[in-house]
């Protein structure tokens, strides 16, 4: 092989749309410069079966403050999580949970998770 000898792939990315998901981790991302500032954020990983069979992953980002109007607060409920106070949630105990996912696209044109909703019950 030489230097010439190497490609560049443009993985399969989430169609925009909802779709089915599982979340598959969630990542602590500390000390993160945001427009408001430098924050913690949790980044939620989903995981989206398409129409061919192929797994694709997409993420999204909350804040980790569980405030009433939050997004992270909105996606644990999506999760089927109820925070009580004084209770601690460990990230693993949502991983697997299947959900709705619903892709955007951002200014660029990459597709990204947008919101989480509750799976319907079957």
């Amino acid at each position: 092989m030489t230097d010439n000898d190497w490609t560049i792939e443009v993985p399969a990315s989430a169609p925009v749309g909802t779709h089915p998901a599982i979340i598959t981790r969630l990542e602590r991302m500390p000390n993160t410069e945001t427009v408001y500032g430098v924050k913690d954020l949790i980044k939620w990983v989903v995981t989206i079966t398409l129409k061919d069979g192929t797994d694709v992953e997409t993420d999204g980002v909350t804040g980790i403050d569980p405030t009433p109007r939050a997004k992270l607060t909105r996606w644990l409920a999506a999760a089927g999580v109820k925070l009580t106070p004084g209770k601690p949630l460990s990230p693993e105990s949502i991983v697997g949970t299947p959900v709705l996912a619903v892709v955007g696209e951002d200014e660029s044109g990459y597709t990204q998770l947008e919101e989480l909703v509750a799976a319907p019950k079957a």
